[in-house]
């Protein structure tokens, strides 16, 4: 194709951006990180820095520098470019919405916990706004912004919050979606946290039997699940069960690591 139409015609960069979407999302970000940083130079250079398709291509990168663990540099890009999609976007444009989302992340992976709260409370009531309640991407900005809660000790909130989401997920995925599994474990955290222990214990033990039904025992999430089930089982004093799944745990980690 490049030798076809040549690598600045619009087809080969649209090509090469879609290929590393692909890659970023079977978590090849090294590979997606490559192709975006190309296609952000031929964008700037063909159509401007402004353009929608330009600001596109730098969150896009932003996204997969986050992912491969460069947080700092992806929140500079982050922050840039969300100025950018502000400008010319708009607040509530649905790509704003997203980079301010990304923005967000980045905040949590650099525990400034507080600037992320910040944001994922506007990006919560944007993304109601304009894509709905029940939109995943809504969804998703409030099981971010309880995450956060979490993190700074607003249980009320937390809770309130998580539920709220499970039940969505509940509904729109059913109990067994990975992501309904994902926001059932936060909420056994949270009332691990409260010292809850019963309830955690009823949500740790759903969890681990969903994960391994799904993912198998020896899964990183399965012994995760494992693991918290065991905590839960020493706060409640029932410590020969503590024991024998910290030991099961740590012998699957010796196997996997």
């Amino acid at each position: 194709m490049k030798d076809e139409l040549g690598i600045d015609h619009p087809f080969t960069i649209t090509t090469s951006a879609k290929l590393s979407y692909i890659y970023s999302r079977v978590n090849r970000y090294a590979e997606a990180e490559a192709i975006e940083t190309e296609v952000l130079k031929q964008r700037t250079r063909l159509l401007g820095v402004d353009h929608r398709d330009t600001i596109e291509a730098l969150a896009n990168l932003a996204v997969s520098r986050h992912a491969l663990g460069h947080f700092a540099e992806a929140e500079k890009l982050l922050d840039k470019v969300l100025k950018q999609s502000t400008a010319i976007l708009g607040d509530d444009h649905p790509v704003t919405i997203k980079i301010s989302s990304n923005l967000a992340k980045a905040y949590v992976r650099l525990g400034r916990y507080t600037e992320a709260k910040v944001l994922q409370l506007q990006n919560l009531e944007r993304s109601t706004k304009i894509l709905g309640a029940d939109h995943p991407a809504t969804i998703g900005e409030s099981a971010d912004l309880a995450d956060t809660y979490h993190v700074l000790c607003r249980w009320t909130e937390a809770e309130e919050l998580t539920i709220k989401v499970l039940k969505q997920r509940t509904r729109l995925l059913g109990t067994d979606h990975p992501d309904t599994i994902g926001i059932s474990s936060t909420l056994g955290k949270i009332y691990h946290a409260l010292c809850r222990y019963a309830e955690a214990e009823t949500i740790f033990t759903t969890v681990l039997k969903q994960n391994i039904g799904a993912l198998g025992i020896d899964h990183p999430s399965s012994i995760e699940a494992s693991s918290h089930l065991a905590c839960t089982y020493c706060a409640l004093g029932r410590y020969a069960e503590a024991e024998a799944l910290h030991l099961e745990n740590l012998e699957r980690k010796v196997k996997i690591l």
